[in-house]
């Protein structure tokens, strides 16, 4: 959704979590949930209702299939300014190691030519209130929740389409629970890479928001074992809007516990081939996973070296965690 035209538009940062499998959990963990929407707007507030009331009904969804407490933040209509939501994010606290931290952001946004950062900057009803979205992520890594999710549904270019809805249905109790409560990790994401609109309409909300909670709902409903890289794979398929115009997304993704240790990061950066043009540094590819010594299976992507125990890891095919020799010896 973007300044000064275009209804419904939007953008996703999603700080998500990663690719390696925390083998047991805690009942006592808590989601942590901040919905932030620009529900007055007069040209999108709308689409943003719509988008405010799915992503409330998807954090009461995974607080009840995970068993974690839900401790909500939902800002919106008149109570939307920045002071409202910097004190939000400074009123989570106490944020265990197994906790979830949920941001979410819909509304007007806009990324200036000059800015280093490929994610944008949220406009909170004037030009005093505003905040980089990627400053939200920073703010609520230092609280160190095991997984951390920031979506920003908004647009990513400097100062109307329509997407059916496709949700499956027959979500498993186990899914959420591998999901939310078996990963750690960051996701960063959006729903337009930087100079691009992103688009939304009044009758099914933002275009990035239904293909997210449809590759989520699909994941959910999955016989396998559910995967945030297929997840991401699925959502980050480019957006045709009409009248030849593309909405492509983005996301990048760091591997393992991203709040305490920013050791890798893995695949799912279409933004780095777009038009021609180049990322300033995309990733090295990760070696081929060797074979744990008791002959277990890797998970592609989900090899790494544990600097805390100097030992190499993977998840296996049954989610759980493996670690074997000393990389250094």
């Amino acid at each position: 959704m973007c300044l000064p035209t275009r209804k419904g538009s939007l953008f996703w940062l999603l700080v998500l979590v990663g690719m390696v499998a925390f083998p047991t959990f805690s009942l006592a963990a808590t989601l942590h949930a901040i919905i932030v929407s620009d529900t007055n707007d007069e040209s999108v507030g709308a689409s943003v209702q719509i988008d405010q009331r799915r992503l409330q009904g998807l954090v009461k969804s995974i607080s009840e299939y995970t068993k974690m407490a839900l401790i909500p933040h939902y800002i919106s209509g008149n109570q939307l300014n920045r002071a409202n939501v910097e004190r939000a994010i400074n009123s989570v606290s106490d944020v265990s190691s197994d906790d979830v931290v949920f941001f979410f952001w819909s509304g007007h946004g806009f990324n200036d030519e000059k800015s280093n950062s490929k994610y944008p900057t949220v406009y909170l009803s004037d030009w005093q209130n505003t905040l980089g979205l990627e400053s939200v992520a920073n703010m609520l890594k230092q609280k160190k929740p095991r997984l951390l999710i920031v979506i920003g549904d908004t647009c990513n270019k400097p100062m109307g389409g329509s997407r059916g809805e496709e949700i499956t249905r027959g979500e498993k109790d186990e899914n959420y629970k591998t999901l939310f409560l078996s990963y750690r990790g960051t996701i960063l994401a959006s729903s337009s890479i930087k100079g691009q609109y992103s688009y939304g309409n009044n009758q099914s909300g933002g275009l990035y928001t239904n293909a997210f909670l449809s590759s989520l709902s699909k994941e959910l409903a999955s016989s396998g074992t559910p995967s945030w890289k297929t997840l991401m794979d699925r959502a980050n398929t480019p957006i045709n809007v009409g009248s030849g115009v593309i909405q492509q997304p983005q996301f990048d993704v760091i591997d393992g516990a991203g709040t305490t240790d920013d050791s890798g990061t893995t695949g799912g950066h279409n933004d780095c081939k777009v038009a021609g043009n180049q990322c300033a540094a995309p990733p090295s590819p990760k070696p081929e996973p060797p074979k744990p010594p008791d002959n277990g299976i890797c998970v592609k992507d989900s090899y790494y070296k544990e600097k805390a125990t100097k030992q190499e890891c993977c998840r296996t095919e049954s989610g759980e965690k493996k670690c074997w020799a000393d990389w250094e010896s």
